[in-house]
């Protein structure tokens, strides 16, 4: 990469959260939520899995 566009990425990349801290509201809280609800979405299929396949390993 070329001198100058190395430097302006971390400063993009800076400002961006200082954006986002400054907001703080609406952005980051649905941001928030999304990445709960991801997470929680795949422990839900973790453990409807797993309930699933549970008393299978007794049957056989």
């Amino acid at each position: 990469m070329e001198q100058p566009v190395s430097g302006l990425v971390p400063s993009v990349s800076f400002t961006s959260s200082k954006q986002k801290r400054a907001v703080g509201g609406n952005r980051s809280f649905w941001g928030l939520i999304s990445r709960n609800l991801l997470t929680s979405v795949q422990a839900f299929f973790c453990l409807v899995l797993f309930l699933f396949f549970f008393p299978f390993s007794f049957f056989f």
